[in-house]
């Protein structure tokens, strides 16, 4: 049996009043959030920011902050006319950019000052190093009859073609390089002997590759390794009683820098005789990588490597990378934090191994930009909007800012806001978004 010990109870006309007052308000707040979480989500934005009190917080997502002399400002304070710099690594493409500066003190001005802003990618904006370009050591090389092998990084000339037949040597399997190619590159002693095998000479025995280094065979880990490197042809074919010529070293050769290798569930990336792992999908794709690219590889092949931290969508590209220029039809590699020009058919032919990351330099001189106005909500605050659709035709993950104050100031923070307007537009290109990814997560096909 239950007991109802209220059946008689009543609000009074005054908290009956309140009851309903009550109800009404907490519908409000709920439809309020309820509005408020719809509209973040259908209508984002990211926020990045940099602390001057605390340059070195994980809680920083703007980076390389510097001024001209490529100095982090101390304290923030910056001087009238010398520029600020600043990076935002970001994928999505959202078409307005919000640029706050707080300033230490009411007494400070940066009302006025002009913000710039370019996009493109980190590692493309390198400087050029135009130094003679680094064939493999095992290359072969031929120039106007001559025909030569990359040895010790130097290059060394075969005295005759019919030195390169005896030494079992395929003359097609040379490299046709131009002039400019060989051109200030440092040579070493010509090559007359038919018995002895020049240093970095590559084997083929049983599908099994080696290269001769000091008198002993290396071996790769494997065919695929060392296709990253050379040509199938550029390996002499030798059977297994070659093996007992030389010792075999306990070194073992990998995949050339820049391969994306792929195991379990991870992609990596070989750079410095380490492997790097991508943090997720979207840093792959955001740093221009083509699925097609990555090599599936086995536990010897990845174990082989020490793994280092992972790619981020802030980290620059791993040297090898190849970048095509789409302004001028131009190929460069990344190799120790500088560009270098893939000039010719044999260095195309070298470093080409997979499909370049597409890029633009004409996205490194298109600027937008805006000035900084003073905004009443919050003492010491400076703002203006960048409308940034203007470089979605630029590849690129970096958005490099820059400041030129018109007079010294003292910056406590830098905050950059990118955001969608909200509008039916992109209302509906939220939407088809979310659509796609709830039936990619379900396993459909999505067009």
């Amino acid at each position: 049996m239950l007991f109802d010990f209220t059946p008689e109870t009543k609000l009074s006309p005054v908290w009956n009043r309140r009851y309903a007052a009550l109800r009404v308000a907490l519908c409000a707040v709920f439809l309020a959030g309820a509005f408020c979480l719809s509209f973040r989500v259908l209508f984002p934005s990211q926020t990045f920011v940099f602390s001057f009190a605390n340059p070195g917080a994980k809680s920083n997502t703007i980076f390389q902050v510097k001024d001209e002399s490529g100095i982090l400002p101390e304290k923030g304070k910056l001087v009238s006319e010398k520029k600020l710099f600043w990076n935002v690594y970001f994928s999505k493409l959202f078409p307005r950019a919000s640029v706050r500066l707080t300033v230490d003190k009411e007494k400070y001005s940066l009302k006025g000052s002009r913000v710039i802003l370019r996009k493109s990618y980190h590692s493309f904006s390198y400087p050029l190093d135009e130094s003679p370009l680094k064939f493999p050591n095992g290359t072969f090389l031929k120039n106007n009859e001559n025909y030569y092998i990359v040895s010790r990084e130097k290059l060394r000339k075969f005295s005759s073609l019919s030195t390169v037949r005896a030494l079992d040597f395929k003359p097609e399997s040379f490299l046709e390089a131009e002039d400019n190619e060989i051109k200030n590159t440092s040579f070493g002693e010509i090559i007359s002997d038919t018995k002895n095998y020049p240093e970095d000479s590559l084997f083929a025995i049983d599908n099994a590759y080696y290269q001769l280094k000091n008198n002993t065979l290396v071996p790769f880990i494997s065919q695929s390794a060392f296709l990253t490197l050379y040509d199938q042809k550029q390996a002499v074919e030798k059977n297994e009683d070659f093996l007992k010529n030389f010792p075999l070293s306990d070194e073992i050769l990998g995949f050339a820098d820049g391969t994306l290798l792929s195991y379990a569930d991870a992609v990596y990336a070989v750079s410095g005789g380490k492997i790097r792992p991508f943090d997720n999908s979207e840093t792959f794709l955001a740093l221009g990588f083509d699925w097609s690219d990555v090599i599936a590889a086995s536990a010897p092949e990845v174990g082989m490597y020490e793994k280092g931290k992972p790619l981020t969508l802030s980290d620059p590209h791993p040297d090898g990378t190849v970048f095509s220029d789409k302004s001028n039809d131009s190929l460069f590699v990344i190799q120790d934090e500088r560009k270098k020009l893939l000039a010719g058919k044999a260095a195309i032919r070298t470093y080409l191994k997979k499909n370049p990351v597409s890029a633009d330099s004409a996205g490194l001189e298109t600027k937008i930009e805006c000035r900084l106005e003073k905004k009443w909500r919050i003492i010491g605050n400076y703002e203006c909007v960048l409308l940034i659709e203007d470089l979605f035709q630029f590849a690129g993950n970096e958005y490099r800012f820059s400041l030129d104050p018109e007079t010294d100031a003292q910056v406590k923070k830098i905050s950059v806001i990118f955001f969608q307007d909200a509008s039916w537009t992109n209302l509906k290109k939220t939407l088809a978004i979310l659509k796609r990814n709830i039936l990619i997560n379900y396993g459909y096909e999505y067009p």
